[in-house]
C-alpha cells in the first residue's frame, strides 16, 4: 500500500493524507491540498480579473 506521494508541484514526498481523493479516477490529485488551495486561489483572482475587464 503506497503511504508517501510526490506532489506535482512543490516536488515534496508527502504522506496521501495531504492530497485530495478524486473518486471519479480512482486516484489521487496529483498536486497535495496546500499547493492545490495555492493554485485554485490564484486561479480565482485572475478569472475575476478577467469578469472586470470585461
Amino acid at each position: 500500500m503506497v503511504t508517501t506521494r510526490a506532489c506535482a508541484q512543490c516536488d515534496q514526498d508527502l504522506p496521501v493524507q495531504m492530497f485530495h481523493w478524486l473518486q471519479a479516477s480512482g486516484s489521487y490529485h496529483s498536486y497535495c491540498r496546500p499547493c492545490h488551495a495555492a493554485y485554485m486561489a490564484e486561479r480565482y483572482r485572475r478569472l475575476q480579473g478577467e469578469k472586470r475587464r470585461a
